[in-house]
């Protein structure tokens, strides 16, 4: 199950009945295990995702420089998009910033499957966590998972 399809899809009532950010953190959790038993066993000396401490298999990388791929991945095509006054309105309102609204949900979804499983997170502090989740939340909101696999790209593990 992606992203998109919990946000977007049938599991959307779930998330937003979800009040704390523990719920969420166990539903992820239960996600993982469930694919994790799915998946067939790892090759015997075959290198983990996130060998640094986290489980995305991203090289090393300071929380501005993530912020910064996040937010330039999240906001391409926008201005085009605008301009082009599409007559669904963009799929809601914008935010005090003229961004398109996050919802928290997906802020808490962002933060847990992506920004906490950086491998450097744990050295950022928790401004810098708030902020890359931001931008990876529009990122989702925007693309999906496929915006997020954009983002992982952008820091090959080496």
């Amino acid at each position: 199950m992606t992203v998109t399809a919990v946000v977007g899809g049938a599991g959307a009532g779930i998330l937003e009945r979800m009040d704390g950010e523990q719920e969420i953190r166990a539903l992820i959790g239960s996600w993982l295990a469930a694919e994790d038993a799915a998946a067939p066993p790892p090759r015997e000396g075959a290198p983990g995702p996130g060998a640094d401490g986290g489980a995305l298999p991203v090289r090393d990388s300071g929380a501005r420089e993530v912020a910064a791929a996040a937010r330039r991945l999240a906001l391409r095509g926008l201005a085009e998009e605008r301009s082009a006054a599409r007559p669904d309105g963009y799929g809601g309102p914008d935010g005090p910033d003229g961004l398109p609204e996050v919802s928290d949900a997906l802020h808490r979804i962002a933060r847990g499957l992506v920004v906490d499983e950086h491998p450097s997170a744990w050295r950022w502090t928790r401004a810098e966590r708030n902020e890359v989740a931001h931008w990876v939340a529009l990122l989702m909101r925007r693309f999906g998972e496929d915006g997020v696999q954009e983002l992982i790209a952008e820091f090959p593990a080496r």
